[in-house]
């Protein structure tokens, strides 16, 4: 029993006193150019950057299906449909099919809302970065392997057409 209830009051107090003492505190966030905004701003939780779940994934194209008696939230890819993602509130686990990958921080609930520690970003494919200097953080969508291909073709194809100029300079030269 003692266990149980710590289980729900440590994520608690640990939100409580990380949470921003206002909008401008919270880290900005875009997802595919858009900023999110409103009620669905990111925290920061012991230095850990924590993205509100629903908004942040469906912004990015996945379907989010929330089982409150369950505490679980169904993430389904845009990209990889059949994949089954999973997470809990209380939990650093995220479960991809049967696969158990560790998180970052707790999966926390505030004001109704469902918070992830970014990391999830790098474990789904998704593709983002840090600005450090305006302290925001960028997020764009899984590529798909086609998308990979052709994008890794593009770069082979224009590395290539970089050494054929430098090699018509040299001789210019």
């Amino acid at each position: 029993m003692r266990h149980a209830l710590l289980q729900f009051l440590i994520p608690g107090i640990i939100l409580a006193t990380a949470l921003p003492a206002s909008a401008d505190d919270a880290p900005r966030v875009f997802v595919e150019e858009r900023q999110l905004t409103g009620d669905t701003q990111s925290l920061t939780v012991a230095g850990t950057v924590m993205l509100p779940v629903r908004a942040t994934f469906e912004a990015l194209g996945f379907t989010v299906a929330y089982y409150a008696e369950e505490q679980r939230i169904d993430l389904t890819s845009p990209v990889v449909p059949s994949a089954r993602i999973s997470l809990w509130t209380g939990k650093s686990t995220l479960r991809v099919n049967t696969h158990e990958l560790a998180l970052a921080s707790v999966v926390l609930e505030a004001d109704s809302r469902t918070y992830v520690s970014a990391d999830i970003l790098s474990r789904l494919g998704c593709r983002y970065r840090w600005d450090e200097q305006d302290g925001s953080l960028w997020i764009y969508r899984p590529l798909s392997p086609e998308q990979e291909e052709a994008l890794y073709k593009a770069m082979i194809k224009a590395f290539s057409r970089l050494q054929q100029l430098r090699v018509i300079q040299s001789r210019a030269d």
